[in-house]
Parts: C-alpha cells; sequence; structure tokens
C-alpha cells in the first residue's frame, strides 16, 4: 500500500469476526481507525457510505492484485523497473530488505540489480 490508500478486512468487519490477516507497516504510518460500532452508526446515516466503502475496498484490491501480478514470470531486474515506475513510493519509505522480499528476491540480487541502473 501506498501512501493516503484504503486498507481494510472488510469480511472481519461486515461478519464480526477475527481477520485471518494482518497488517505490518514498512515505515511510519499514521492511521485512522473507526470501530465497528461507529462505522454501522454511519452507514445507518449515510446509507450511501457503505457502497462507496465497498467499492474503494474493491478497486485497492483489484489494483493490489494487477501490480503483484505484472511481476510474475518476469527477471528480477524488471521486477524492480517495474517497482520504480508503478510504486515509486515504496523505494523511499521500505527498507530494501522488505522491498527484496516483496519481489521475491535475496536483498544480495537487489543490491546488484541497483548497482547496475545507476
Amino acid at each position: 500500500m501506498e501512501e493516503n490508500q484504503f486498507m481494510s478486512f472488510l469480511y472481519s468487519l461486515y461478519d464480526n469476526i477475527p481477520a485471518e490477516q494482518g497488517l505490518e507497516a514498512a515505515s511510519d504510518v499514521i492511521v485512522m481507525e473507526i470501530n465497528r460500532k461507529n462505522l454501522f452508526i454511519l452507514f445507518e446515516k449515510l446509507p450511501f457510505f457503505r457502497l462507496l466503502l465497498d467499492k474503494i475496498a474493491h478497486l485497492t484490491m483489484v489494483e493490489m492484485i494487477n501490480i503483484k501480478n505484472s511481476y510474475l514470470g518476469v527477471k528480477s531486474s524488471e521486477r524492480y523497473s517495474k517497482l520504480l515506475t508503478l510504486q515509486p513510493g515504496l523505494v523511499l519509505h521500505v527498507p530494501l530488505i522488505d522491498i527484496a522480499s516483496y519481489l521475491g528476491i535475496t536483498a544480495q540480487s537487489l543490491s546488484r540489480i541497483r548497482r547496475s541502473i545507476r
């Protein structure tokens, strides 16, 4: 996820069950949250809001899947180039070890790739 993007496990929220996944921030973040009770009050007051929230979550998920899929089946150097194009903010804010893991390569390989494009 990049700056100012929405993240939620809506199935967990709507079904009132613990999420099976977790989140970990790779850099400093400011988190805005709303508890379930207040969110459902908001849904009652603004009926369109639930549809809007669902749509935003859906579009965000599709974007994440498309980006991740674009890294499949390409050389590691091409994956890094795509990252620089598709998600440039990550390179500025996320430790290189985490970027390497995200791209499915070793930190050493990422270092070599970065040296070769300088």
